[in-house]
Order: structure tokens, then C-alpha cells, then sequence
């Protein structure tokens, strides 16, 4: 994919690397090596100010982007992300935000998005493989366990696809709900952290779904719900792959994670592709 800069996205990568040589600088960095969250909540809040949080989100949401696809725009932060090996959920915020924006309901939209957009509050997604669930009355119990999950134990939100009913939803809940284990894990990042999330009898109102049920789980897919772990098929859409994109003569690597987007019926079992594409490059300027 090639990436031609409009003066637009040209203004704001300027100000992003103006934004990150000021406020993360490499001693900055190393000074939140020991961190429990690993980065500055009000450094964040002032990111998302910029628009690092808003580009996946519909202008209708309250989000919005600096070209036709927002994603184009994004790569342009997690690549300055990447060198200066900076601090601060860039990449779960956003795929929960995009969740939200295109596919939450307006109580999700009015209450959540906003927060997430504003950098005053934080989510996580906890990956594509799901956790079992049950229902409850007009509600959810879910079982399981995830890991690793990038931002899990700072999140305030965590998105996590559910099997249940024979279909797969994603659902939005709360940190601190009860029966909500969250055990921060070991890592070799200096910023990014990890936790382990485990759902124990964890119930949540039917409100909490986002998005449409997609009929045929993922389990019956060949993934074990509450397992956290998931068989690799060759050519599988859930398997990780690198790519690249060329930019001023330049080929950037580039992480990718895709995702099951849609089930037999047409619903909804995950972000988009866009979403949870891994924009980090987690390599300083001179590695």
C-alpha cells in the first residue's frame, strides 16, 4: 500500500512527532520502565487530543479521520508510536473505539466512546478467541480465560467475544465486575503491559453485547471457548502475518492480526480488520 501524504495527514504527523519528541523523549521512557501502568495518564489524555484515539471512529460517533481511511492515518502515529518506543494504549483504545463507534449501541455510544475518545478512560480488547457463555435470565454468564491481553489490567472497559447460544457475540464489561480476575503478567516491553483476564461466573445484562449476534460459534470452529488458546489452520484469518508499507521510498514492517468479522447469518464476531490491525512497530529509531 502506498502511502502519499496529503497536507492534512502532512500537519499532523508534524505535530505528532513534535507531540512525542517533547513528551516521551528516551528518559522519559526509561522512567516509566517500572511503572504499574506504564505510561502518564495525562500525557494520554493530551495524545488523544490530537486525534490518536478518534480516527477509526464515524464522524457521527465523534470521532473522525484525516483522509478516507482513518487506518492510512493511524499507521502514521503507530509508526512514530513504534520509534520513539512510546508509552500509552494506542492500540487498544482503538480497537474498542472502532467496536463502539461502527457497531455499539447508543447507550455504549453516549456512555463509553466518549471517554475513550477524550483519553479520559481506557478499554481493552481481549482477542478474538472467545470465553464460553450462557444465559442468564435477560442477561450473560461468562467463563474463561485471556491472555495476554495488552492493557488488561489498566483498561476501565473490556471488549471480549463470547460463545453462547450458538453464536458468538462481543460483549463490553466493566472492569471490577464481580468474578473479574485480572493478574498483570511478565514482559520484556518497557511500557506496554499484560495481564491475564479470567471470567469467573462473570454476569452482565443483555445491554452489554455489542453489535448483533453472529450465528455458528467459534468453538465450533475449532477454538475451545474459555481455552484462551486457539489451533493455527494454514491460511486462517485469526493467524498473525507481516506486511509492509511503502512510504517515501521506505518498506515499514508492519504487524497484522486479522479477525473473524461475520458468522453464518450475517452478525458480528469481532472488529474489523482495520481495528486490530497492529499498527505498533516496537523498535526504536536507531534499533
Amino acid at each position: 500500500m502506498e502511502l502519499e501524504l496529503s497536507d492534512d495527514q502532512q500537519v499532523f504527523l508534524d505535530a505528532t512527532r513534535r507531540f512525542l519528541a517533547s513528551e516521551c523523549p528516551p528518559r522519559a521512557v526509561r522512567a516509566l520502565e517500572h511503572h504499574p501502568d506504564g505510561y502518564d495518564a495525562e500525557v494520554w489524555e493530551r495524545a488523544a487530543g490530537l486525534g490518536w484515539t478518534s480516527l477509526l471512529v464515524p464522524e457521527s460517533a465523534g470521532g473522525g479521520a484525516l483522509s478516507e481511511h482513518g487506518l492510512s492515518d493511524l499507521v502514521l502515529v503507530a509508526e512514530e508510536f513504534g520509534r520513539n518506543v512510546a508509552p500509552g494504549p494506542l492500540v487498544p483504545v482503538n480497537v474498542v473505539a472502532d467496536a463502539l463507534g461502527h457497531r455499539g449501541s447508543p447507550a455504549q455510544i453516549e456512555g463509553v466512546l466518549p471517554g475513550l475518545v477524550s483519553g479520559t478512560a481506557s478499554a481493552a480488547w481481549c482477542g478474538h478467541r472467545p470465553v464460553a457463555g450462557r444465559s442468564d435470565g435477560d442477561g450473560l454468564v461468562l467463563s474463561g480465560t485471556c491472555a495476554p491481553v495488552e492493557h488488561g489490567a489498566q483498561a476501565d472497559h473490556l471488549l471480549v467475544a463470547v460463545d453462547h447460544d450458538g453464536g458468538t457475540s462481543q460483549v463490553l464489561v466493566p472492569a471490577g465486575a464481580d468474578g473479574l480476575t485480572v493478574a498483570p503478567m511478565s514482559a520484556l516491553d518497557l511500557v506496554r503491559r499484560f495481564a491475564e483476564v479470567r471470567f469467573d461466573d462473570v454476569r452482565v445484562p443483555a445491554s452489554a453485547v455489542v453489535g448483533r449476534r453472529a450465528r455458528g460459534t467459534l468453538h465450533g470452529r475449532g477454538r475451545r471457548p474459555g481455552s484462551g488458546r486457539s489451533p493455527r489452520r494454514p491460511g486462517s484469518g485469526s493467524r498473525p502475518r507481516s506486511v509492509g508499507l511503502e512510504r517515501e521510498g521506505r518498506r515499514l514492517p508492519v504487524a497484522v492480526v486479522a479477525s473473524t468479522q461475520s458468522g453464518a447469518g450475517g452478525g458480528w464476531c469481532g472488529p474489523s480488520p482495520e481495528a486490530v490491525t497492529v499498527v505498533h512497530r516496537s523498535r526504536s529509531a536507531d534499533g
